[in-house]
């Protein structure tokens, strides 16, 4: 009689226990591990997206065009045009930049965007358009001698603005900034008080809010601010 070998049930137990205590808890502690993985990534893509459309909904920008109103002018190649949304509703302090953007300036009108969010806006204070066009050596070229105001509505939504700009000519002599008479584009915006006090301090000249050509005129809104170059000539 041909006998069989008995099967070794020693080694099937010992597989046996190992799959049961072994690799199925493996399997298991695995599964939750992938499982707490993907829960935690899809939570995360929820909130990014969350926060992408809250960003984008309290995001906005103030859209506009410098523009030259003398007519044709060349710009020097090289120059880059410097614009900002200023708060300038404190009369005795500097202007408070709430966004600015650097271009290349090579023609008129030059096209901008100033980024803001709502949060950045108050609904009682006054805000302004800033530009101004530098050379390669930091000259001032061209500056807008007017204060551009600009309003928040509730919608935060408005019309294309242009911000008109003055050529400044360049001395060949001592690469000093003349005019036509004498003039302070950089006083535009800032308090009527303070421009005063420059002035004098610079120039020693009178002041006058008329058109007298022997004083220098500055010109301010209600609130006190410089709406114009002050000039003289």
């Amino acid at each position: 009689v041909l006998e069989l070998p008995h099967p070794d049930f020693s080694f099937i137990n010992t597989v046996t226990l190992f799959i049961f205590r072994i690799l199925l808890p493996m399997m298991s502690y695995l599964t939750f591990i992938c499982l707490t993985f993907v829960l935690f990534a899809s939570s995360t893509n929820g909130v990014r997206r969350h926060l992408s459309k809250r960003q984008t909904a309290n995001s906005y920008a103030v859209r506009g065009r410098v523009v030259f109103a003398g007519g044709y002018t060349q710009i020097p190649p090289g120059a880059r045009l410097n614009v900002e949304l200023q708060d300038t509703s404190l009369q005795d302090a500097p202007a408070i930049t709430i966004s600015r953007s650097q271009l290349t300036a090579r023609q008129f009108p030059i096209n901008f965007e100033l980024p803001y969010s709502t949060n950045q806006i108050q609904a009682y204070r006054t805000y302004s358009i800033s530009a101004r066009i530098v050379g390669t050596n930091d000259q001032l070229l061209y500056i807008n001698d007017q204060n551009i105001r600009i309003s928040f509505n509730s919608n935060n939504q408005r019309p294309i603005i242009d911000v008109p700009v003055i050529q400044v000519s360049q001395s060949s002599d001592n690469n000093q900034i003349e005019f036509e008479g004498k003039q302070w584009p950089e006083l535009v915006g800032r308090n009527g008080e303070e421009a005063v006090r420059i002035i004098k301090q610079q120039s020693g000249q009178p002041i006058t809010m008329d058109y007298r050509l022997d004083r220098v005129r500055v010109f301010v809104d209600d609130r006190g601010i410089v709406t114009s170059v002050p000039r003289t000539g």
